[in-house]
């Protein structure tokens, strides 16, 4: 709500006050100037009050320079707010105020209307002196939708349509104006993008996207890491514990590969057999066979064994010939003989 002196006025949409942005307040010129968000198919109303009156006044809606609407208020009335919904065109017809697109065209032959005041809500209060009361309407035309070039638009976006209406039937009162004007109001409408482009409106607050939780989280196969397998110990090594991989996770299906444990010696005597990792997930698991019986088996660690002690033995012959003897000497007690002749 925007204050000259005694008047107040405001602009609402869908029965709320719009925000006001940028105002500037003059009272020694008594003029008002503010911006306000306009949004296509929206209807309006201009709202206005006087807090006290010595005279009755008029308050005269301007938009888009189109003279739309007179309304006159008495001394008794002072301090009731009173809405001008649109323009009486009828005993029971009123054309709403709506926000709506400008329409352009590229083409020069046809009339092209001036966009100096689209855009504009111009509200004057004023004193006057009541005429005549219990008058009829007097039918009047709403104002054509007016069609711009679009080099000229400039940043022009929304103008003024009027929707018809039906209301019911009364009488009103005219009146004479008189005097330099009481107060005036001026309510510039764009978008709210416009406002906020042009530094009039504060940004829009950006909006935090939901953090999604880590159990709704649906792993795809990118997403997937592969897990590796614990390293494996010295005991395990030496017992030939089966040691887990990784799954390969492929576009058809998961293999999981085993890498089968260390042979030892006694399985390496034995031949015994052994798995391997397969190269190819896809191909078929082939194991090798042997054709070694249980009696060559037998008859090949028995010969195997004799070898192995027959190599100890060598060593061990080897090991006590390379040994040097040592001759040890019997220990001779050493006398001493006195050899001096005696007295």
């Amino acid at each position: 709500m925007i204050t000259i002196s005694d008047f107040s006025a405001y602009i609402t949409v869908d029965g709320q006050p719009c925000q006001e942005y940028g105002v500037d307040v003059s009272q020694e010129t008594k003029t008002a100037k503010c911006w306000i968000a306009s949004e296509v198919g929206k209807e309006y109303e201009v709202n206005w009050k006087a807090c006290a009156l010595e005279d009755s006044v008029s308050a005269r809606v301007r938009i888009d320079g189109h003279q739309c609407q007179t309304q006159l208020r008495r001394t008794a009335q002072a301090g009731f707010m009173r809405p001008i919904k649109g323009m009486r065109t009828g005993p029971t017809t009123r054309h709403r105020f709506t926000f709506s697109s400008v329409k352009t065209t590229d083409s020069d032959d046809i009339f092209l209307n001036s966009n100096s005041e689209v855009g504009e809500i111009w509200l004057t209060i004023q004193n006057t002196r009541i005429t005549k009361t219990n008058v009829p309407v007097n039918p009047t035309s709403v104002p054509p939708e007016q069609i711009f070039h679009e080099t000229t638009k400039k940043c022009i976006n929304h103008q003024t349509s009027f929707r018809p209406t039906t209301t019911p039937q009364k009488t009103f009162t005219d009146g004479v104006d008189y005097g330099d004007p009481l107060a005036i109001f001026c309510f510039n409408y764009r978008p709210l993008g416009i406002l906020q482009a042009n530094g009039l409106a504060p940004p829009p607050t950006p909006q935090r996207s939901p953090k999604r939780s880590r159990s709704s989280k649906k792993p795809d196969a990118e997403d997937v890491k592969p897990k590796r397998s614990p390293t494996p110990t010295f005991n395990s090594r030496l017992l030939g514990s089966k040691r887990s991989r990784s799954c390969i996770n492929s576009d058809t299906e998961d293999v999981k590969t085993k890498r089968s444990p260390t042979p030892t010696l006694n399985s390496r005597l034995l031949g015994s057999k052994r798995s391997r990792n397969n190269a190819n997930p896809d191909a078929e698991d082939v194991k090798p066979q042997l054709d070694i019986s249980e009696d060559k088996d037998d008859a090949m660690l028995r010969g195997l064994q004799n070898q192995t002690e027959a190599v100890r033995a060598r060593q061990k012959a080897n090991a006590q010939s390379s040994r040097k003897k040592i001759k040890r000497e019997p220990v001779v007690a050493v006398t001493t003989i006195d050899l001096t002749l005696s007295d």
